[in-house]
């Protein structure tokens, strides 16, 4: 072993331990504990300048975030649930098929008529004009969730701060009504467009933005 190894480190426990062992050995490198079956450290065989840590999916997440660990093998919503510039910092090398977990967004069996995230805006305007009040998401995920909802429009920060967007609006008339090729006459008017755009955009807030693409 080198005075300066590289440190892997890989789950060290359960089902994606063993997936992850098997994942190994399929690549020529068979894992070897150097501290017992029970130990948190091994080696990997054919790869003499490598130090294997065998710690939880968390901690391997924190460490490669941090910059203790040089490689690890881990869950990508572990990851992400460590900042939304993580990208800045990981580098994912390669999705290994195994551990996969989706993250899905449940709602009470009672709401009948909830199927949809549509769904979802119009339950949440009805429960902020009753109560005053905006519906309460729980989660473990919550980076993921907030990146989520914002895109949807649901957390105060957005109708607080507000944000920009970009309207690609599909129009279809008539060429031929304008065919002289100078007369404006029938033709589409884009000012009276655009003004009817903006009144939709900054008119009534929609927690959704599939909503308000609906109504555009």
């Amino acid at each position: 072993m080198s005075a300066n190894p590289m440190i892997f480190a890989i789950p060290s426990k359960g089902r994606l331990k063993d997936q992850v062992e098997d994942w190994l050995a399929g690549c020529g490198f068979k894992l070897e504990m150097t501290g017992g079956a029970r130990g948190y450290s091994a080696e990997l065989g054919g790869l003499p300048g490598v130090s294997v840590r065998l710690l939880s999916a968390g901690d391997i997440a924190a460490g490669l975030d941090s910059g203790e660990l040089h490689l690890g093998v881990t869950g990508e919503d572990l990851l992400r649930e460590r900042g939304d510039d993580m990208d800045s910092r990981v580098m994912l090398l390669r999705a290994l098929g195994f551990g996969r977990a989706d993250l899905v967004v449940p709602a009470p069996k009672s709401w009948l008529d909830v199927a949809t995230m549509a769904d979802i805006d119009d339950v949440g305007h009805l429960h902020l004009a009753k109560t005053g009040r905006r519906l309460r998401v729980a989660t473990k995920y919550v980076t993921q969730t907030r990146a989520f909802f914002a895109r949807h429009g649901v957390f105060d920060e957005e109708e607080r701060l507000g944000q920009r967007f970009y309207v690609d609006a599909l129009v279809q008339v008539d060429a031929a009504l304008g065919d002289d090729g100078c007369g404006i006459v029938g033709t589409g008017d884009y000012g009276a467009l655009f003004a009817e755009i903006e009144r939709l955009v900054r008119g009534r807030r929609h927690l959704l933005i599939e909503s308000l693409a609906l109504e555009i």
